[in-house]
């Protein structure tokens, strides 16, 4: 994932495919509240037939999803949630998707959603691995990092695990690489000073990260709770076909 144009000067979780995705990453501020996803239970997975939407695809500019409820079968494993009003989406393909909520002026707010192989900052596939537990391991040992967790929670009715990262002030650091072909990989980063949350889960049989940051005057602990909290419970994962 590569850095990516929007409303506002973004960069870190940027997928910037030339053909028909991008993913952005981003920057934020403070220290966020020690949970996103309540350890309670979450609505029962919902059968694909009374999920009307699919996500929009990018085109070239961001779609404008309306509010309702989405299952967004290309990504696998298959993924449920809700969106009120006011999300943009800049890319859907089948291992990355990014949601953006553009504020006033730079106040701008991003979920990107990622899941299969991550490779680590140098390329190698083994270094993040293949599981939730493996990539808590992996994130803890990337340099210029500070690492606050993890905190156990739920997502889609799995044990999920959530950690606060806090990049160095000295240099942006890179997150993971998301492979897109055989010869070419994505990078995504977090800018200098950064802090971002990170929850990761085994669904489907697939590892699944979903990264959280604020760019400009937003506020983190804002985002959480009016936004991140409710959409995270409303997440079901679907059996990949």
């Amino acid at each position: 994932m590569a850095g990516r144009s929007g409303p506002r000067a973004a960069a870190p979780l940027a997928l910037t495919l030339a053909l028909a995705a991008c993913l952005g990453g981003c920057s934020a501020a403070g220290t966020p509240s020690p949970s996103v996803a309540p350890a309670t239970a979450t609505p029962a997975p919902t059968a694909a037939a009374s999920i009307p939407l699919d996500l929009c695809a990018n085109t070239g500019a961001d779609c404008v999803p309306p509010a309702g409820r989405y299952l967004a079968q290309q990504f696998q494993p298959p993924i449920g949630f809700t969106l009120d009003d006011g999300w943009a989406n800049g890319t859907y393909v089948e291992r990355a998707i990014q949601l953006v909520r553009p504020g006033i002026d730079d106040a701008t707010q991003s979920l990107s959603i990622v899941s299969g192989q991550l490779d680590g900052p140098t390329g190698a596939a083994a270094a993040a691995g293949t599981t939730a537990a493996q990539f808590l391991t992996y994130v803890r040992a990337l340099p210029g990092l500070t690492v606050s967790g993890p905190a156990a929670v739920l997502i889609g009715g799995l044990a999920a695990s959530q950690l606060d990262v806090k990049v160095d002030k000295k240099a942006n650091v890179t997150l993971f690489n998301l492979p897109i072909s055989a010869s070419q990989e994505d990078p995504f980063y977090l800018r200098a000073g950064e802090t971002a949350r990170l929850v990761v889960v085994d669904a489907a049989g697939q590892r699944v990260v979903f990264v959280i940051e604020v760019f400009g005057t937003a506020s983190m602990a804002d985002f959480l709770k009016t936004e991140m909290q409710p959409f995270l419970t409303s997440v079901t994962f679907q059996p990949t076909p």
